[in-house]
């Protein structure tokens, strides 16, 4: 793997930490909370933060994989191709926690769904920019006098 998407991941990683903390952990909190089943035992007092740091990683590798693998280098590519990839991995996620288990409802999965996405999308945009700076940085220093140098 590359340094630059590996560099591209750890970005999205952090960010997904962040984002996923205010996101699910503060604005969304009361409706996750309304709309979950709960089962005594289901949920942790206090997570395991190495399993959300590891999880959160994982997603921002992955982006930044499909990313490069993309040529999403710019931050309108970025968010486009982010927005569709946590898309459809979140509703696929949510689908097979719908047909198999009762653990959330419709309306609850769709607003997972719907907030991933633009979770996805700002993450990949930042991981466009952050190929396109790279890419800016080296046109810039090749091109800095009008000539090209060896």
């Amino acid at each position: 793997m590359k340094s630059k998407t590996l560099i591209g991941g750890l970005i999205a990683g952090v960010l997904s930490y962040l984002f996923g903390w205010f996101v699910f952990g503060i604005l969304l909190k009361g409706y996750f909370d309304a709309n979950t089943f709960s089962y005594p035992g289901l949920m942790r007092i206090h997570p395991f933060m190495w399993a959300l740091i590891i999880a959160n990683l994982s997603w921002g590798l992955l982006l930044a994989y499909i990313l490069d693998i993309a040529g999403a280098n710019t931050v309108a590519k970025g968010f486009i191709c982010g927005f569709i990839v946590f898309f459809l991995l979140t509703m696929g996620i949510d689908m097979f926690f719908l047909a198999f288990m009762k653990l959330m409802r419709l309306r609850l999965a769709a607003v997972e769904i719907v907030s991933n996405a633009f979770m996805g999308g700002l993450l990949g945009s930042l991981v466009g920019w952050w190929y396109s700076r790279e890419n800016r940085a080296v046109a810039s220093y090749l091109f800095s006098d009008g000539n090209l140098r060896e």
